[in-house]
């Protein structure tokens, strides 16, 4: 297994981080997201985001890094969702496209997953998008399981679901 390097995001890093994530998404959603939508995501559309996000310690954020160079990240904290407050939430969770299934995401969200027990949770959630076959496979094989509920979101004029999955800490 690759050995990464995962460090604390600070605010300043939300370009990195949304650097990742808008190269992630034009791979990972092919098919799922409307092409026009992903072909037209900027390198910093979650800057601002993440960056208010950490300043405001609204959430806390991780990278990983390989080879010294910035290849995934993750943004999590207490859960949003009315009645999921009292757990954790993995918020996002991507890794650049060369790097996924390479033991990369199981190491990002392991070392979440310990720093949501720290903070006190006994357990978390995240959302996966619905034809996201991949993804639910990753997360079931982390611990994840989905728990029934789920969440119409609007990504540009599409409308999209999303599946809450839920794991113990």
């Amino acid at each position: 297994m690759n050995k990464a390097i995962i460090k604390d995001a600070k605010p300043d890093d939300a370009l990195i981080m949304s650097k990742i994530l808008a190269a992630s998404w034009k791979k990972a959603y092919i098919g799922m997201v409307n092409q026009d939508y992903l072909d037209n995501i900027r390198e910093d559309h979650w800057k601002l985001a993440f960056y208010d996000w950490l300043r405001e310690n609204k959430a806390k954020g991780k990278i990983v890094y390989y080879e010294n160079k910035p290849i995934g990240c993750g943004i999590y904290g207490k859960g949003r969702d009315k009645g999921f407050e009292h757990y954790g939430e993995i918020i996002a969770l991507y890794l650049m496209p060369d790097f996924i299934s390479k033991g990369f995401g199981k190491q990002l969200i392991d070392s979440i997953k310990s720093d949501l027990k720290i903070m006190g949770f006994n357990k978390c959630y995240l959302w996966v998008l619905r034809e996201n076959k991949h993804a639910m496979e990753f997360y079931k094989k982390c611990g994840f399981e989905p728990n029934g509920d789920n969440l119409q979101c609007l990504v540009g004029k599409q409308k999209l679901i999303d599946y809450r999955y839920i794991c113990k800490l």
